[in-house]
């Protein structure tokens, strides 16, 4: 249900108080966090529960929200917390004017990523593999 909506690209409301904040634009303000943070666990859920006027445990959901939403877009919070270390790293190495540390993060991530698809693949194929056995098992 959740997956559908682009968190990194929601509107989130300047002119409202945060816990007037719709669930999406709450979402969309947690991710935005946590990116500026680095990591999902730097942000205290019970302090953002007060700030959004929720839940701790709405929070919690938030944050498995999110975490699939990242899964989606690129594995649960692993990837989460990933995106924001590289986007942190990537950004402070181009602001301080480190062209080829920042070419050669860009190109370990994506050769990360090419072994994750790759990984999924196999994962896919070993398990289309076992399902033709176990259908074979019981003819």
């Amino acid at each position: 249900m959740t997956r559908n909506i682009d968190y990194a690209s929601a509107e989130i409301p300047e002119d409202e108080a945060p816990e007037n904040y719709s669930w999406q634009a709450r979402r969309a303000e947690i991710l935005r966090r946590i990116k500026e943070a680095g990591h999902p666990a730097a942000l205290n859920q019970a302090e953002l529960g007060r700030e959004f006027g929720t839940s701790r445990q709405n929070i919690n959901n938030d944050m498995d929200a999110l975490a699939d939403y990242v899964e989606d877009n690129l594995g649960r919070r692993r990837a989460l917390t990933a995106k924001c270390v590289f986007d942190r790293c990537l950004e402070g190495l181009l602001e301080q004017e480190e062209y080829a540390a920042a070419a050669r993060v860009v190109r370990n991530r994506e050769e990360w990523l090419t072994e994750r698809e790759d990984l999924r693949e196999l994962e896919e194929r070993i398990e289309n593999i076992s399902e033709k056995q176990n259908r074979a098992k019981y003819r």
